[in-house]
């Protein structure tokens, strides 16, 4: 009978051990699955940090596709830019009718004079005209032309503006900031994550903005929601570029 209890008692005691080294290893795992949580929630309280783990495209300069509009060819490094990987077509003139057919295009290099065929004097400027839209492409404004009061309004309506001649690093450049400006997921959300949280306190009221925006971008719905929550903490040019950059992510986001 003692015997027995002893027994019992070596039982006990080794019950309570494990049982000690099991409830620790569960505390510790507990501890460790929130740490994780954090880290993942930390990641994702920016919104380059959620993009980073989200599928989207394009991803690179090389992918936009770029049109050079103008019936001098040769002023360009055509032959070297698709050396280089980037798909470019040229269309010397086109007609009125013919203009929507460029907002297939990402990136646009547009000459003022002798392209559209109701108008070789000026017609690159109906043209830019006609291509600002929302969503359209961005457009160069190129010309070898002297400073008049139509040069003006063509350079001003563009989204950047080229001399000629041209040398092949330039165009480069220009196809990458228009890449980085308008197409660009990352970029795009590092200049959202900015105008939302590069001034302190991050208050309940960025959190907010930037739920909208999330919920936005991953359900595509509600986009008037997205503008109210903005417009409570950004105005003016800050709140508009923050939507237009908004749109851009939604857009790599759904053709992805």
């Amino acid at each position: 009978m003692v015997e027995f209890f002893e027994k019992q008692s070596a039982i006990a005691n080794f019950l309570q051990i494990a049982g000690g080294l099991i409830g620790g290893a569960m505390g510790l795992w507990h501890i460790a699955k929130r740490i994780w949580r954090r880290r993942i929630e930390g990641k994702n309280t920016t919104l380059s940090g959620w993009l980073a783990t989200r599928t989207y495209s394009p991803t690179s300069a090389s992918s936009l596709k770029v049109a050079v509009v103008d019936d001098r060819p040769e002023d360009y490094p055509l032959d070297t830019l698709r050396r280089l990987g980037y798909s470019i077509a040229h269309i010397g003139h086109l007609s009125l009718a013919d203009i929507p057919s460029l907002l297939a295009y990402d990136c646009i290099l547009l000459d003022i004079n002798g392209v559209l065929d109701e108008d070789t004097k000026n017609g690159g400027l109906q043209i830019l005209k006609r291509l600002k839209i929302s969503d359209g492409p961005y457009v160069v404004a190129v010309s070898s032309k002297g400073f008049d009061i139509t040069m003006s309004e063509f350079f001003m309506l563009a989204d950047h503006r080229l001399k000629k001649p041209i040398p092949p690093a330039e165009v480069e450049g220009i196809i990458q900031k228009a890449f980085e400006n308008r197409y660009s997921a990352k970029d795009a959300a590092i200049r959202i994550d900015q105008n939302i949280f590069s001034e302190l306190p991050q208050t309940s009221t960025k959190k907010a903005a930037f739920s909208a925006v999330r919920k936005y971008l991953e359900t595509g719905t509600h986009f008037e929601d997205v503008k109210d929550e903005l417009a409570i903490i950004l105005s003016g040019e800050r709140l508009s570029t923050t939507i237009i950059d908004i749109k851009i992510v939604r857009r790599s986001l759904s053709r992805s």
